[in-house]
């Protein structure tokens, strides 16, 4: 972020994750580029959850729980924001690869569905791309997604009042 100029927003706009992790109305997100898109499908109307348990377990040493970072409940759709760096000097790197390809893979074999989002893209280019990657990801799944923020809104650290004002 502080390479690509991004800390001064950042700072700006969420000066530090709480200890839980940024609220949503669908449950906490762990990272901005999470936060981006739970804001994204707050402002769509579309509900989800955060941090729901995959239906296959990871294979580390004992069983553990893999959990997506949403599900997309009227959807049917498990979505996870890759982000856990730039390319392959960020650390656990080769961690970040194993998990990814073993939650692509069981999906697939699951006949799960499952939406990639990109979120090193909010850093290596910028939050308006970041974005226009989401919806283009959500709409090509066949997610109406009439409604774009801007970087200010996508990355508020407190959720909208008039989220899901509609469903409650």
């Amino acid at each position: 972020a502080r390479k690509h100029g991004l800390m001064r927003e950042i700072e700006r706009r969420a000066p530090s994750r709480p200890r839980a992790g940024y609220p949503t109305v669908g449950g906490h997100c762990r990272t901005l580029p999470e936060l981006a898109v739970a804001r994204l499908l707050e402002a769509n109307d579309i509900p989800f959850v955060t941090q729901l348990d995959y239906p296959f377990t990871f294979p580390r040493g004992r069983s553990h729980k893999s959990k997506c970072d949403f599900y997309l409940t009227e959807v049917g759709a498990y979505l996870e924001v890759w982000s856990v760096g730039l390319d392959d000097t960020t650390p656990h790197w080769e961690q970040y690869l194993v998990r990814r390809r073993f939650k692509t893979s069981m999906c697939q074999r699951l006949n799960l569905r499952l939406l990639s989002i990109e979120g090193a893209l909010l850093f290596r280019s910028g939050v308006d791309v970041y974005l226009a990657h989401i919806a283009a990801v959500l709409e090509a799944s066949g997610v109406a997604m009439p409604v774009r923020l801007g970087r200010t809104q996508a990355l508020d650290p407190k959720p909208s009042d008039n989220c899901f004002s509609s469903r409650e």
